[in-house]
């Protein structure tokens, strides 16, 4: 009677064991197919709070934003007064304007620190002691980099190789744009612009060839702002951070925004520090342009945003949870084997 209890007792235990090991090998197996998965990261951008004024974050210093919660880490000072865009050109450099000088630069995205093109101030050969609220972009198809100025309603090409001499494209109208960005999407090559919020806060489409100007929609849902930097990530998502001080009297944590570009409707993501005006992401990938002019589809149109991919190889979770169960489940089946 006690060997029949012992015996039975024995192959329970043999059966747990088993089925211990089985269970560990299995979940191994899913979590390795997991570990496989591409590595995942939140966005960043650079940005500068030109009109910040809260005394934990210096002013006029380049910050690098988690666009995901809003984060911001400072990179350094930019020992200008008044950098109010920022832009990625298609080698990654990252190039930024002053007002005060109205000085085309380019920006170090590790001290901070803004150089002036071809080391000259007022390289743009506009009056210095107008103020413009410049935009910056940079284009595809040997198109030159394109300036906006929601003071001025007017549209402006750059020459680099003339010093970053600007041209004046023709007037906006009563369109007063305070940031710009581009993008190829679905094999068109696309300028987008962002109102000036005290004036028109919309979405425009700018025709790369004619520079002509198209309502696309209101940024609902954004709340009130003044000025903005607005920007692509690598996934052709555009996104925006808007300058909320003195609104009211009050100043308010600059906004970050991810907008719809086929209606303009912007979803809010996150708060950040006050004064931001600027935003820079990634370069500008032009690769993908259809010369048959591409088809008319939009692209993505945004919403709450997918992390993007950095590609920074990291030890995750799962893949500390794979080791230690390929251990339980190897040791499992040591003692099974042992057992029998």
């Amino acid at each position: 009677m006690v060997s029949t209890i012992t015996q039975s007792a024995l192959l329970t235990r043999a059966s747990a064991t088993r089925w211990l090991a089985n269970a560990c090998l299995l979940v191994a197996v899913l979590l390795c197919l997991l570990a496989t998965l591409p590595v995942q990261a939140q966005p960043f951008g650079m940005a500068i709070n030109t009109d910040g004024d809260d005394p934990q974050m210096a002013p006029d210093h380049l910050y690098r934003i988690n666009l995901a919660n809003g984060e911001a880490v400072d990179v350094g000072p930019t020992g200008f007064q008044d950098i109010e865009t920022l832009a990625f050109d298609a080698n990654s450099q990252l190039w930024g304007v002053d007002d005060s000088s109205n000085t085309l630069l380019r920006m170090d995205g590790f001290s901070g620190s803004g150089i002036p093109f071809a080391n000259a101030t007022n390289n743009l050969g506009l009056n210095a002691t107008t103020s413009f609220d410049f935009g910056l972009t940079f284009t595809c198809a040997a198109r030159p980099p394109l300036l906006s100025s929601d003071t001025n309603n007017q549209l402006f090409s750059l020459d680099l190789d003339d010093n970053g001499r600007a041209t004046a494209l023709g007037s906006s109208g009563d369109i007063s744009i305070t940031a710009l960005a581009s993008a190829v999407i679905n094999g068109q090559f696309r300028i987008f612009g962002l109102g000036a919020g005290d004036i028109n806060p919309n979405l425009y489409s700018i025709d790369p060839d004619t520079y002509a100007i198209s309502l696309i929609g209101p940024l609902a849902q954004a709340a009130a702002y003044n000025d903005a930097g607005l920007a692509f990530d690598a996934q052709k998502r555009l996104w925006a951070i808007t300058d909320r001080t003195n609104i009211g009297g009050q100043n308010f944590a600059s906004q970050i925004l991810r907008i719809d570009i086929t209606s303009g409707t912007a979803t809010v993501i996150a708060e950040t520090i006050t004064g931001v005006e600027s935003l820079a992401i990634t370069a500008l990938d032009c690769s993908g342009i259809d010369a048959g002019g591409g088809d008319d589809d939009p692209g993505d149109p945004g919403g709450v945003p997918e992390p993007e991919a950095e590609g920074v190889p990291t030890l995750r979770t799962p893949a500390l949870l794979l080791l230690m169960l390929m251990v339980l489940g190897v040791t499992g089946r040591r003692l099974y084997r042992r057992k029998h």
